[in-house]
């Protein structure tokens, strides 16, 4: 009797659990999402650039784009467009140089100054400021208005600026440089000027006439005819 009470109970319990699951919402299906279309990809924009670009502007300025082209192709393109019929010509290195022997170089017009404006110069060499004695000086040499050895000794032998000593030390040997004899006479007395930058300058000069002279005397002379 036990035993059939114990089955009894357990079916209905497995009858009311089957009737719960059964009366449960269902779960909603779970959509996969769409499927998402690839974006349409850009086409770049290739430019041809294999093709050869000569272009002649009215300047007679030429844009060149070529590569592995004949040289005669280019310059027929290039008479083409610009009318030349001595293109050719106009290529070889002959022409180049002779068209640049043909430009006249320009020589900027030196105006000698005047008696006044000569002596109002060489009295601000004298007396002006640092910059006006510098300045001065440049202009002498420019100008071609002669200034006297004593005051360029004096100058670079006293004056307070180092740049007007150079200066009026450069001008000095200037006159000088036509007579090796006066060139040296005149540097070995600057190796006793009581300024370093003058007596490492004349000593270097010395140096160098010393070695331009040896280089003579080794050289063999070519006889007259």
């Amino acid at each position: 009797m036990n035993v059939l009470r114990i089955t009894s109970h357990a079916a209905v319990a497995a009858i009311a659990c089957l009737a719960g699951w059964l009366m449960q919402p269902s779960a909603p299906e779970t959509k996969a999402p769409p499927p998402v279309a690839p974006s349409p990809q850009r086409t770049a924009q290739v430019v041809d650039t294999s093709e050869p670009l000569i272009a002649v502007a009215s300047d007679g300025n030429v844009t060149l784009r070529v590569e592995q082209q004949p040289l005669a192709w280019v310059l027929e393109q290039i008479a083409k467009q610009s009318g030349w019929s001595d293109v050719h010509k106009r290529a070889t290195p002959d022409a180049v140089v002779a068209d640049a022997a043909d430009v006249p170089s320009v020589v900027p017009e030196v105006v000698p100054a005047s008696p006044a404006q000569a002596e109002a110069l060489l009295q601000t060499i004298r007396n002006g400021s640092e910059t006006d004695r510098f300045d001065g000086l440049l202009e002498a040499r420019s100008q071609g208005v002669p200034v006297s050895d004593e005051l360029l000794k004096s100058l670079f032998e006293t004056d307070a600026s180092e740049r007007v000593r150079m200066t009026a030390f450069e001008t000095y040997l200037e006159s000088r440089s036509g007579s090796l004899g006066d060139m040296r006479t005149a540097l070995t007395a600057a190796l006793y000027v009581p300024d370093a930058t003058i007596q490492r300058e004349a000593k270097q000069r010395l140096d160098e006439l010393a070695e331009s002279e040896r280089i003579d005397a080794a050289t063999p002379q070519a006889a007259a005819p």
